[in-house]
């Protein structure tokens, strides 16, 4: 099953990846303490020093091998 991150609550372990430095030039900076982080196809904010799920966005990230073309 797909990871699910929760706000408030710490990142699912071993289950997420730093993003790719060309994904977050593309993204919004963030304050010092907090990261974008990739939880299964979810991209979630994260609290480095509290550690914790700040936010997250559902479904960021399409699987390997399916389309949302009809």
């Amino acid at each position: 099953a797909d990871p699910q991150p929760v706000v408030n609550e710490p990142l699912p372990r071993g289950a997420t990846h730093e993003v790719p430095c060309v994904l977050l030039q593309a993204l919004p900076g963030l304050p010092e303490d907090v990261e974008y982080r990739i939880v299964g196809r979810h991209l979630a904010l994260w609290d480095i020093h509290a550690n914790i799920v700040i936010d997250f966005l559902p479904d960021a990230f399409a699987t390997v091998g399916t389309t949302d073309a009809p």
